[in-house]
């Protein structure tokens, strides 16, 4: 399947091209006028000549353009998407903007109540959670196995974590937390972990907490909601209860570790909050980010950091779109430099001559532009869908409006270059140079 999502773009990248080329010369074949000796306005009259007795140049020249700009438009897209989808994979891998660990070393034990703590400077909310692998028994009317369970607080929770993404039966994630809130008793579960246990929705569990420890108890829990995956368990989190239900049955087990959101998203209110935790805790907790999972991840083999790359075949496409408005310039007078000279010896204006030069070069570019653009946001939607399996999240489809302006601008520029240059050279010919050509 990926390998057919690989050559789909790949076919809509060339295809797309060649039907638009293709439309773009018909079009135009059907826009020859009639030879007549009055030729009315001399601009628009020679420029409809021109077109409509070369309509398969300038598609050709289009659809070289096309291929180049939708190329630059997917790369865009796929850099932007492939960007924004690792920033917010690791944010839910990490649980929220920051994860704040209390360290092995530190005097002091911190307690739930000890969320008001971190309440500092760029910090918009916090919250405290319980979680260890295999950390409790799960046992149900038919089996039981050992399994991770996540104790956080039902208000503060929903609020710090990206829940965007995680997926609940029976109602939404706020819906599952109200439950949690209101019921000391409730239990979230994992859909894989209630289908090895063979129960369902209002189910009881009798669950082992603190388990191989000596504060070890058993508390029945009911099933209110199963879930797919939640933020902040990279490992998975099998079950999740109420802190507060956890702290009245086992009250010596203190959170392992708090979540908390930075009141701003961008980097700078991440590096503000971070600066603030660090100035108020004197060095007691470690602090993990967003930017460290991040750059953890991308660091790794299979999380290949693509934007090198990327930079690399954008420039490449984007001087081959300076290189082709080039040759179709200059190729334009290299074939009809008599043409230009007739019509100077015929009295028309160097500044004409320039205008048409231009229009000519201009509707190969802005043509060739706009299908690129079109076919270069199809291909990028494809080639997301192949990174699909690679991050936890679904992700989006992004198509930065600066980096397709980029394309375009520079091959508009391009044009204005080359035609300025190119109405020079006519405008100097003299009219001996007819003697030259066979």
């Amino acid at each position: 399947l990926n390998v057919a999502l690989l050559v789909l773009p790949l076919a809509v990248w060339i295809t797309g091209s060649l039907l638009g080329a293709h439309v773009v010369g018909a079009l135009l074949g059907r826009t020859q006028p009639r030879s007549t000796a009055a030729v009315g306005r001399p601009l628009p009259s020679l420029y409809r000549l021109s077109i409509g007795r070369r309509p398969w140049s300038i598609s050709n020249g289009a659809f070289i353009v096309t291929l180049i700009v939708a190329l630059a438009t997917c790369l865009a897209a796929f850099t932007a998407s492939y960007d924004a989808a690792k920033v917010r994979d690791a944010r839910y891998a990490n649980g929220a903007d920051i994860r704040i660990t209390p360290s092995p070393t530190s005097a002091r034990a911190y307690t739930t109540d000890d969320v008001n703590v971190l309440q500092t400077r760029g910090i918009a909310a916090a919250t405290p959670v319980v979680y260890e692998l295999s950390n409790v028994i799960l046992r149900s009317a038919r089996t039981s196995d050992p399994a991770n369970l996540a104790a956080v607080d039902p208000t503060s929770y929903p609020v710090v974590a990206p829940l965007t993404g995680s997926r609940f039966t029976h109602g939404s994630p706020q819906d599952a937390f109200r439950a949690l809130r209101d019921d000391p008793t409730a239990v979230l579960v994992s859909q894989d972990m209630a289908a090895f246990l063979k129960a369902e929705v209002g189910d009881t569990l009798q669950v082992v907490l603190a388990r191989a420890t000596e504060a070890q108890v058993e508390v029945p829990l009911h099933i209110v909601a199963l879930f797919e995956r939640l933020p902040g368990f990279p490992d998975g989190a099998d079950a999740v209860m109420a802190i507060s239900a956890h702290t009245s049955a086992v009250p010596s087990k203190n959170p392992d570790f708090f979540l908390a959101r930075t009141e701003r998203d961008d980097n700078a209110g991440l590096s503000t909050a971070v600066a603030s935790l660090q100035d108020n805790t004197s060095g007691e907790f470690q602090i993990e980010t967003r930017a460290t999972t991040l750059a953890s991840d991308q660091s790794s083999l299979a999380a290949l950091n693509i934007a090198g790359l990327v930079q690399l075949d954008s420039t490449f496409s984007l001087a081959m779109a300076v290189v082709t408005i080039a040759i179709f310039v200059f190729g334009l007078l290299l074939q009809r430099r008599r043409e230009y000279i007739t019509l100077r010896a015929q009295g028309l204006e160097p500044s004409t001559i320039r205008r048409l030069i231009t229009l000519e070069a201009a509707t190969v570019a802005v043509v060739g532009a706009i299908v690129g653009v079109i076919v270069g946001v199809v291909m990028g939607s494809y080639f997301v869908a192949v990174l699909r399996p690679l991050f936890v999240l679904t992700p989006n489809y992004a198509v930065p409006i600066n980096g397709v302006a980029l394309a375009v601008g520079l091959v508009l520029l391009a044009t204005i270059a080359s035609t300025t240059a190119a109405s020079r050279l006519v405008n100097g010919l003299e009219p001996t140079e007819l003697l030259r050509d066979e």
